[in-house]
């Protein structure tokens, strides 16, 4: 915020956070042309801007009242003051801490975010209970606010369906869409029964929670409406934009990038290994994917959201025919076999193993989409994967297959200019960042976080393919207990990628009756808790602290001190209750193995203090 914008908001906080009501105007002798709240109409406000300064850099301390004598402060209560009024001055006082901690909290997070935006990768690393974790979820939320733009109503539910759309329902049941005509809705299931109703009334079940309730037999609309919220849900809700995972010492690169898995053999004994991404893997595809999408013109979009929409209903048909046939041929000696979640299954009579090989539907909508013609086109298109252009004559087949489809369905692609795919971020929290070792949880993607949008090659391929791309939409942050030295060491080349953030205990979450046993912990860390600037605190070691420690690496923070409310809910005790629970259960045991640890020097007067807080 600019400097103006930053003494107005101030003001605004320390009038609504005024004990007797809150200031309703500020005015130069009580002069009707300059009253009201705006600053700019007030022809004196650059008098309440240096009042303003002089309490930020005094904290209402020593404050020339003659200098601002002229100011009037109208309250909502009828009441009028000056500056030389004790009300004005005390209750700025009692309220000068909460407005201006308020603004420099505001603009913490706002350096963090530009810190993560610029870094894309950041570690918020500090001592146990200063809330890390919390931060790490605060920080993911607002970096991707950006991503929750639509809003559930009737265009969007037209927009999510489609004639030939199939939707699960209960016991196998499925519901296919056969006719949209305005708000009109038609489908069927599978046993061929028709079913009318209306967007509104799709919309209505949603938004009264009826989509549970089989009142009249609304089977079929209550399926639509679980598919519609999940999509929305889907699109909106930042559970799929932000992922949470914890490392531990075990945690490897199989874990976390690539690696093999098995997986019971479907038609026959033992078990099949195959390779798939994992958290990072995937959580970066889909970036990637977003990232690639949103500099998509309208037109392209349309077309490939229309081609997915048509492939669902060829996949459909290759299942039926499936069933009818058994197999679907390509050549005399190689047929399509089964249906895998994303490809088709292909084998020869001799010579292949015993599952085949598989043709991702990818790739046959990329060759349509690229206007592969033949074989020729399919070998040397780069987009596709190895195997496409390795099996090439089984490729084109399909290809020829899926269009004669559309041929017979009179499938034509109209452009939809409206169609558009904003850029999304991405956030991957690992909490306990350094309790795996990160140099063999990475890998080369070490490599990938400095150069982002560069592919890297992982040492594990899937369908012939062995690059991961970390995009630039995609960011992570980590958490990590600076207490915790039993951990693994970050070294050199991983720290220059990250940007280390320390996240300290403060004094302003806790509670009046915690704040004196919080000061009594504090006192076996540091000797200046009274002249503490929690903002940007400034630690004196303890003398009952190892000289190998640090305050700021190993005291407890604030969260062990916070308690709940307890309004309307018999299982939070009160709040006397709450802080015995916590000093008893959570910080005593703590400060126990500090001791023991070394970390707390091991003498009559910390046991004494230790003791102290629960008895």
């Amino acid at each position: 915020m600019t400097d103006d914008e930053t003494f107005i908001s101030f003001l605004k906080l320390l009038a609504n956070n005024s004990k007797d009501g809150y200031i309703q105007e500020i005015t130069w002798d009580g002069r009707p042309q300059q009253y009201g709240f705006n600053l700019e109409n007030n022809n004196h406000w650059h008098d309440i801007v240096n009042l303003i300064k002089e309490f930020i850099n005094n904290r209402g301390k020593n404050i020339n009242k003659e200098s601002y004598s002229r100011l009037i402060f109208n309250w909502n209560n009828g009441g009028r003051t000056t500056l030389y009024d004790k009300k004005i001055i005390h209750d700025m006082k009692d309220n000068i801490e909460v407005a201006i901690n308020s603004i420099e909290k505001e603009k913490a997070i706002q350096n963090k975010i530009a810190l993560l935006k610029y870094k894309h990768q950041i570690i918020l690393q500090g001592p146990p209970g200063t809330g890390k974790t919390r931060m790490a979820k605060e920080l993911a939320s607002i970096i991707t606010k950006k991503n929750k733009s639509n809003i559930l109503d009737n265009n969007f539910i037209l927009r999510n369906l489609y004639i030939g759309l199939r939707i699960k329902g209960e016991y196998k049941n499925y519901y296919e869409i056969v006719e949209i005509k305005g708000n009109q809705i038609i489908a069927k299931n599978n046993k061929e029964n028709p079913y009318s109703s209306n967007v509104d009334t799709i919309l209505e079940r949603i938004n009264n929670n009826l989509l549970d309730q089989n009142d009249g037999g609304k089977v079929i609309l209550n399926a639509i409406g679980k598919f519609i919220l999940n999509k929305f849900n889907a699109e909106n809700n930042n559970v799929n934009d932000v992922q949470i995972i914890q490392f531990h010492p075990s945690y490897t690169y199989e874990d976390f990038v690539r690696g093999i898995v098995s997986k019971p053999n479907e038609n026959g004994e033992g078990v099949l290994f195959e390779t798939e991404n994992k958290t990072l893997g995937k959580f970066a595809e889909k970036a990637l994917k977003n990232l690639k999408d949103s500099k998509k013109g309208a037109t392209e979009l349309s077309k490939e959201k229309w081609l997915n929409e048509q492939f669902e209903k060829f996949i459909f048909y290759i299942s039926e025919k499936l069933e009818k046939e058994e197999k679907i041929e390509l050549t005399e000696s190689v047929y399509i076999v089964e249906l895998d979640e994303d490809a088709f299954r292909y084998k020869g009579l001799k010579g292949w193993n015993k599952k085949g090989n598989r043709m991702l539907f990818k790739d046959i909508k990329q060759a349509y989409l690229d206007e592969n013609y033949e074989r020729q086109d399919i070998k040397h298109n780069q987009n596709l994967s190895g195997l496409a252009k390795w099996h090439a004559s089984y490729y084109i087949r399909v290809l020829d297959m899926f269009k004669d489809f559309l041929n017979d369905e009179n499938s034509i692609f109209v452009a939809n200019t409206s169609e558009k795919e904003d850029l999304k971020n991405y956030v991957l929290i690992i909490d306990e960042i350094n309790r795996a070792n990160l140099s063999s949880v990475l890998g080369e993607l070490i490599y990938a976080l400095e150069y982002r949008d560069k592919p890297v090659n992982s040492m594990y391929a899937i369908d012939n393919n062995n690059k991961i791309i970390l995009p630039e939409n995609l960011y992570i942050i980590g958490t990590m207990n600076t207490a915790d030295r039993s951990v693994g060491h970050i070294d050199y080349a991983i720290r220059r990628r990250f940007a280390f953030v320390d996240v300290l205990p403060t004094i302003d979450p806790i509670g009046e009756k915690a704040k004196e046993k919080f000061k009594t912990v504090c006192s076996l860390f540091i000797e200046n808790f009274d002249e503490v600037n929690w903002n940007e605190p400034i630690f004196i070691p303890s003398k009952h602290l190892s000289s190998d420690f640090k305050p700021e690496e190993v005291m407890l923070g604030h969260s062990y001190f916070i308690t709940k409310e307890n309004a309307d809910d018999d299982n939070i005790p009160d709040e006397n209750k709450q802080i015995e629970l916590k000093l008893k259960y959570e910080v005593v045991p703590i400060l126990k193995e500090y001791v023991k640890d070394g970390i707390l020097i091991e003498n009559d007067e910390v046991k004494k203090i230790i003791n102290g807080l629960v008895s």
